[in-house]
């Protein structure tokens, strides 16, 4: 069964042709809804990428035709309770296999309420790891520190060595006398004309 890896999104194998993986679809939940295998290519560090959509009349026993030279890919089967696709609240399990050119069987699946699927999780929902509080994770809330405004500073803020800065919106003001470029010649005093 030689050939080359499957083009993105295209398992069009014939029942029984090509590598079949099956195994067993486990729930013990009680959500409902469309029971969808996803194939997702996972190679290196270049994110996944779906190969194929599988959807399935129950949980239980199933057999699945896929093109030989697969690679490396993640099964994941999940229920989508509210027919949106993957979605975090969707009960779901995976598991990481690589389709050679033999059959695999025994690529049993748990589904679960709560799964941890890890950098696949859908959505914009955190690994479950990240949610626990993981060293390096974004605060919910996080503080935004402006500027002190002009009507609460009007001089500015003070400065390090205790003289008052001007506020940031505020140009200094020119010296009034300014100070002979020249000492040989006078200050110009007023307007000359």
């Amino acid at each position: 069964m030689d050939g080359p890896p499957p083009v993105p999104g295209d398992f069009n194998v014939a029942d029984g042709a090509g590598v079949v993986v099956s195994g067993t679809l486990t729930y013990a939940g009680t959500q409902e809804g469309q029971l969808r295998v996803d194939f997702l290519a996972t190679e290196n560090d270049a994110p996944p990428r779906l190969l194929h959509i599988e959807k399935l009349d129950a949980v239980g026993p199933y057999s699945i035709s896929t093109p030989p030279n697969t690679g490396p890919v993640a099964l994941v089967a999940f229920i989508d309770i509210d027919n949106d696709g993957p979605s975090p609240k969707d009960p779901a399990g995976m598991v990481r296999i690589n389709i050679e050119e033999s059959s695999m069987d025994s690529v049993d699946i748990s589904l679960s309420d709560t799964p941890d699927l890890g950098d696949l999780t859908p959505g914009d929902a955190a690994p479950p790891e990240a949610i626990d509080g993981a060293k390096g994770s974004a605060s919910e809330n996080p503080e935004i520190a402006l500027p002190p405004s002009p009507a609460t500073t009007a001089s500015g803020p003070e400065a390090v060595d205790g003289t008052v800065e001007p506020a940031l919106d505020e140009a200094p003001e020119p010296p009034v006398n300014p100070a002979p470029t020249n000492p040989t010649e006078p200050a110009e005093i007023g307007n000359s004309e």
